[in-house]
């Protein structure tokens, strides 16, 4: 599943843009985002009856926190805002 995202704020002249590519053999979401702000934060939603096991960016390793809500499990994470972020969302 491949997705393409941008969303405007004119009023805050702000902007998000991401794309992101959900490898269920592997079990992994490649996402890929950038953002006129100075931090991103993420809630992920995972695939159903899954949990995240771990988040990286290049060859490092992302702190994130598990979150369910109701039935829904995510992925939550920040980074800082300084160009195109790449992350892979591994989950079990």
């Amino acid at each position: 599943m491949l997705m393409h995202r941008f969303n405007r704020m004119d009023l805050l002249k702000a902007y998000v843009a991401y794309n992101f590519i959900k490898d269920e053999k592997q079990h992994i979401i490649h996402l890929t985002a950038t953002t006129g702000g100075n931090k991103m934060s993420f809630h992920i939603l995972l695939p159903e009856h899954t949990t995240v096991t771990s988040v990286t960016s290049g060859n490092k390793n992302i702190s994130f926190n598990k979150s369910t809500i109701e039935q829904s499990n995510y992925a939550d994470f920040e980074t800082n805002a300084d160009g195109i972020k790449t992350f892979d969302i591994h989950y079990d």
